[in-house]
């Protein structure tokens, strides 16, 4: 077994791009949403059944570009048939904490190993960055956005960072009163929001959209006047 993993790390090549996880259901190993104040992570699909062992609920120890490592636990696939690229360890906030990394970075060389293997294989660990457009919403009583927010029952200012996230990525509720991060793929910049209410994909809304105030299109430094643009988001 040492010697095919050997081989199989000989052969791997380390790719940095963005990571394209399309969903963000509950994990595929047990069904449940995790905290990301765990040690936990996502691997590409081949990874997940590398050698034919199924690596759910088990340990990895993941070591960065300064030579810390930190154990985590495999709760989820990286799904490489939905875009995810095949040499993703798709990493929790605490994870790159441990590490001493900064996720504002979004991807990174590392190299991980079973725990129990002294054989590891190099990767890339990112925080999930989910492609998607970005749309115009208005927060206040009688603007476009309708009633009040989802997450609290309340009206907000358009003067706040704050988000409706499409029903599958709001996630009944899960993302309430949370932060996100979402990067304008025009300019590179970026900027932190809090979810507070949901796109409702059942009336019209389409799968993939962060509908944000005007703060944030401000603070990305895009013009509302265009309507939708092309964005990644990640939960901070």
């Amino acid at each position: 077994m040492a010697n095919i993993v050997k081989q199989l790390a000989a052969l791997v090549v380390v790719v940095l791009a963005v990571s394209s996880r399309t969903a963000a259901g509950p994990s595929a190993c047990d069904g449940r949403f995790h905290s990301n104040g765990d040690k936990i992570v996502a691997l590409s699909s081949g990874w997940l059944r590398l050698d034919g062992t199924r690596r759910c609920n088990r340990m990895i120890r993941i070591t960065g570009p300064g030579g810390r490592s930190v154990l985590a636990k495999v709760v989820d696939e990286c799904d490489s048939s939905r875009g995810c690229d095949d040499n993703i360890v798709d990493s929790s906030a605490v994870v790159w904490k441990a590490l001493g990394l900064d996720t504002k970075v979004g991807r990174v060389r590392v190299t991980w190993a079973d725990a129990r293997s002294r054989a590891p294989l190099p990767g890339v660990t990112a925080a999930a960055a989910y492609p998607a457009v970005m749309t115009v919403n208005g927060f206040k009583r009688g603007e476009e956005g309708g009633g009040p927010a989802a997450c609290d029952g309340h009206f907000h200012s358009d003067g706040d960072r704050i988000t409706a996230l499409s029903t599958r990525w709001f996630a009944n509720g899960h993302r309430c009163h949370k932060k996100i991060r979402i990067t304008s793929v025009h300019n590179g910049r970026s900027v932190e929001a809090t979810v507070v209410d949901e796109c409702d994909s059942s009336h019209g809304c389409k799968d993939n959209i962060v509908d944000a105030s005007k703060a944030v299109w401000e603070a990305l430094g895009l013009d509302t006047n265009i309507g939708e643009v092309p964005v990644t988001w990640s939960d901070a």
